[in-house]
């Protein structure tokens, strides 16, 4: 599960434009640091890069608690 979650947010991460095709937009550096809603579409949503932003800082959080909880029950053992 956590290779599939990690291959997701590498997913997203491309799909942000840094700088990407930014030329295909009337202000390319009003797109700049954006989100695509999909590889198929290139509309960036107002909130594509909020969600995007909430599931990487949610998987640092879930994998920050994980890898407490493996080194506190290591230390019990």
């Amino acid at each position: 599960v956590e290779l599939q979650i990690e291959r997701s947010l590498g997913l997203i991460l491309r799909n942000q434009f840094r700088p990407g095709p930014t030329y295909l937009f009337a202000s390319p550096d009003a797109v700049l640091g954006g989100i695509a809603t999909s590889e198929a579409d290139l509309h960036v949503r107002i909130d594509t890069p909020q969600h995007a932003g909430m599931a990487m800082l949610r998987y640092i959080a879930v994998s920050e608690s994980l890898s407490s909880l493996h080194a506190h029950e290591g230390a019990r053992k």
